[in-house]
């Protein structure tokens, strides 16, 4: 398999995975697989323990109350997921719906409710057609209490977890704890080659012309929609197995329409169309943001949570505090990873790959900035705001831009009439 077909694998992997159907349907396969293992498995159990028979009659309305019960269970599963949604959207940011349709607990209460729905109209639908083993309405009646037993399980726990679910705080910390996993991977996790410096050698490769006999080539978008996967990894693969310098232009969470360029290839001869395929095949582009290689969409997220917090229509100080400090976690965090992969260098020393990361002044600004906007005059916000502020320029990591904005920040967020402005975050 080649890795191009891999890179196209892997993207259909990821984008599966997160859907809201694929848990259901991991679950309603097990049932199915469970219900073709009912006879055999009874014929083994009636085998070790003297257990009564079933009528054919019993079992099929046992039966049929359950797949009756669980239509039911699911109808008002789906309604509890919509009152979720309507009021994340409502109430906190419509870009934490995605968030919300990924959870696992949700995704597991649908797919017992559709698995308890699939088994029972197997169960009759069996019943009917292999009538003849006589322990075979045993077994799937037993079978159908275990399935009851989880599905009891599972509605307690899918309302619990709708409960928490609609308090502004869940949504707060599943949206720090994407912001630090997206930071961890992006700039935690370094690809092969070795980290080059932006101010030295990649600060001259970003933007230097073709040297004698290379080619310019221009890798354009095939469609239009947001950089959500970009590998890296097989970025510097192809870019050392054929000698090529490759410069990123977009990093993921941008907006890339179709004919725009994503990557500029310098080349000493022309690679050939499969290189170039599995070359653009490193990057996905799709409808929506995804958080999981985009460190600044679950902070735009808290940033746009704060902002409505204090709105004139809502006035909530409470909920803004706990975003900021939610952001500070997350910028705090991105301020220690002092390596933001500009460039990627060969074990020669040859620059090979050259990024355009996100940048922490644009953190700042979608974050911090927003909050200061809305909450202009509060002393508590401003208050917490120079707090992260100061924490942030004592870090010696951070670039000469995010130093800027700090400072711009600064003057918005300055006490008045003699408040003092430090203090922590409590």
């Amino acid at each position: 398999m080649t890795r191009s077909e891999l890179n196209i694998l892997r993207r259909l992997w990821r984008s599966t995975k997160q859907g809201l159907w694929f848990r259901p349907l991991l679950w309603i396969l097990a049932v199915t697989l469970l219900a073709l293992a009912a006879y055999p498995l009874g014929a083994w159990l009636l085998d070790l323990l003297p257990l009564p028979e079933v009528r054919r009659e019993t079992a099929q309305a046992l039966l049929e109350l359950l797949a009756s019960a669980m239509l039911t269970v699911t109808t008002v599963a789906f309604s509890m997921v919509m009152v979720v949604i309507t009021f994340a959207s409502g109430q906190v940011s419509p870009r934490s719906i995605p968030g919300i349709l990924r959870d696992a607990a949700i995704q597991d209460a649908l797919g017992v409710f559709l698995a308890g729905l699939v088994f029972g109209l197997l169960g009759m639908l069996s019943i009917e057609v292999i009538g003849i083993w006589h322990h075979g309405p045993l077994v799937t009646v037993l079978l159908g209490g275990v399935i009851c037993t989880l599905t009891v399980v599972y509605l307690v726990r899918l309302i619990h977890h709708v409960s928490r679910r609609v308090q502004v705080t869940h949504i707060l910390a599943q949206q720090r704890d994407l912001g630090h996993a997206s930071i961890d991977r992006f700039f935690g996790t370094a690809p092969p080659g070795k980290p080059v410096p932006l101010d030295t050698e990649c600060a001259e490769g970003l933007g230097r012309r073709p040297d004698a006999g290379e080619l310019r080539l221009q890798l354009d978008a095939p469609v239009s929609g947001y950089l959500q996967v970009l590998n890296l990894q097989d970025v510097f693969h192809f870019a050392r197995a054929h000698d090529l310098f490759v410069r990123v232009r977009h990093t993921e969470g941008d907006y890339v329409g179709r004919g725009w360029p994503i990557f500029d290839v310098l080349a000493i001869r022309a690679p050939d169309d499969e290189t170039l395929s599995a070359l653009r095949s490193t990057a996905q582009i799709g409808e929506e943001r995804t958080p999981e290689g985009d460190p600044l969409f679950p902070l735009e997220v808290l940033g746009e949570i704060g902002e409505r917090a204090l709105s004139p229509g809502v006035n909530d100080t409470g909920t803004a505090l706990a975003a900021l400090d939610h952001v500070a976690d997350c910028l705090l965090r991105w301020a220690r990873h002092a390596d933001r992969l500009p460039g990627l260098a060969d074990d020669e020393g040859r620059l090979r790959v050259a990024v355009t990361p996100p940048r922490l002044a644009t953190a700042l600004e979608r974050t911090v900035a927003r909050i200061l906007r809305s909450g202009q005059g509060n002393p508590e916000v401003e208050r917490r705001a120079l707090w992260l502020l100061d924490q942030l320029s004592r870090s010696d990591s951070i670039d000469a831009m995010a130093r800027t904005a700090i400072v711009g920040l600064r003057r918005r967020a300055a006490p008045r009439n003699g408040e003092d402005g430090g203090g922590g975050n409590s």
